[in-house]
């Protein structure tokens, strides 16, 4: 349960930064980039987490001696997924060059779909289910660094397209209709809005103080605690796979719990998630080539100051000098005039060295 809700979801996150990014929103600083990059990790290990558990949270019918098993077969199904996928990112690189890759980009996607599913049910047929997901991921990225980015990206563009058009609303919907709502307990509503509350409120903290060690300023340590709110997709994509593994009554209820709590997670975070992105960017964030820029426009006699008054009007000289001042102060840093030097203050000295 615990690596089901702690997924981010970047069907959400990467769209809303994206949008920041274009008006350019947080981009000197590099918030953007790191959230972006920090929501399809977090969903790695997620993932991996979550079917390895999944393995031996499942009865083998073999007593406390399965279950010690179980556990001890973790790092078998880590190493095993991992190999798994470097196979099949070795064997897509030798039949797929890159050449071919650029020429037939529709084909290689189905090829590396058709290998990828392919190891996943493999290991689970052998009893390694815990690492299919994770051979998966490993062969994904080993693909990409075989193929060359130029190369993938037409390749990423035809999954992208085939997971938004087709495979996304397909698996929402399933998940909708296997989530009854109407069957829900109460017990488990107010059970699973305590665990999104504390756990967010950890996550918040935690997010916190993983970005203060960088310089950055506190709006823009919290808006990256607050962009890695939503959750959606990878709730919707594992939240019922308990169910489906579940043999008992008392696993089968669990794991309906477990989905309730899935899908009480996206509907809870994924709109507060996407409204917090859109609404705190602008006012947390700095924007480049905006009203910063305007600011270090105007004490550099660009724009006028103040009451329509140009100071690179009195006195060119005494700007470049107060500039170069101002300059030495701030750590030769034009870009943050505005934080120490106030416009109106500049017009005055100007105004009275003009004088001189």
């Amino acid at each position: 349960l615990g690596f089901v809700v702690a997924a981010i979801s970047p069907a959400v996150v990467v769209p809303g930064i994206l949008s920041l990014q274009e008006q350019g929103y947080g981009t000197s600083t590099g918030i953007s980039t790191m959230v972006v990059a920090a929501a399809p990790l977090d969903d790695v290990l997620s993932i991996a987490g979550f079917g390895i558990c999944l393995s031996f949270t499942i009865e083998s019918g073999s007593g406390s001696d399965g279950l010690w098993f179980d556990i001890l077969k973790v790092p078998l199904e880590i190493i095993a997924g991992v190999a798994a996928g470097c196979v099949g990112a070795a064997l897509l690189v030798l039949l797929l060059p890159v050449a071919d890759v650029k020429q037939r980009s529709l084909g290689a996607a189905a090829m590396l779909f058709g290998v990828a599913v392919t190891s996943a049910f493999a290991l689970k047929l052998v009893g390694f289910s815990g690492g299919s997901a994770l051979s998966v991921l490993v062969m994904a990225v080993a693909t990409l660094q075989g193929w060359g980015g130029e190369a993938a990206k037409p390749v990423s563009t035809v999954l992208a397209h085939t997971w938004n058009c087709a495979a996304q609303p397909l698996l929402f919907g399933l998940v909708g209709s296997s989530a009854r709502l109407d069957t829900l307990q109460p017990r488990v509503v107010g059970l699973g809005a305590t665990i999104l509350l504390c756990s967010g409120v950890v996550r918040f903290g935690t997010a916190y103080l993983a970005v203060g060690f960088h310089g950055l300023r506190w709006q823009d340590k919290v808006f990256t605690a607050c962009a890695w709110v939503p959750k959606a997709t990878v709730q919707a994509a594992i939240g019922g796979i308990a169910l489906d593994e579940a043999t008992s009554e008392r696993e089968k209820e669990m794991a309906r719990q477990v989905l309730a709590i899935a899908v009480l997670s996206i509907l809870c975070t994924a709109p507060v998630g996407a409204v917090l992105i859109g609404s705190l960017g602008p006012r947390l964030l700095l924007q480049d080539g905006g009203s910063r820029a305007k600011d270090v426009a105007s004490v550099q006699g660009a724009v006028p100051v103040h009451g329509g008054e140009s100071p690179k009007s009195d006195d060119p000289e005494a700007v470049t000098e107060v500039t170069s001042g101002q300059k030495d102060e701030v750590g030769g840093s034009t870009a943050q005039l505005q934080c120490c030097v106030a416009p109106g203050c500049l017009a005055r000295l100007f105004r009275r060295r003009g004088s001189f």
